[in-house]
């Protein structure tokens, strides 16, 4: 069974993989991907999910920052 860091990584994958893309819709399908991961890791978790909002809008701005 995968852990929440495990998903993470997963999301962090896709978003590498969303900057390497070329602008369109499989930037956008990498993205949501990683939005996918993002809440598997924050269903396993237990902190606030504020937390979990701050780190999920962290990672996309990264991707988005770096396309």
């Amino acid at each position: 069974m995968k852990t929440a860091a495990d998903y993470r990584v997963m999301a962090e994958e896709c978003c590498k993989w969303a900057r390497k893309a070329y602008p369109g819709e499989a930037r956008k399908l990498y993205l949501e991907l990683a939005r996918f991961w993002l809440d598997a890791a924050s269903r396993l978790d237990d902190p606030s999910e504020s937390k979990q909002k701050r780190r999920f809008k962290a990672v996309l701005a990264r991707a988005r920052l770096q396309a």
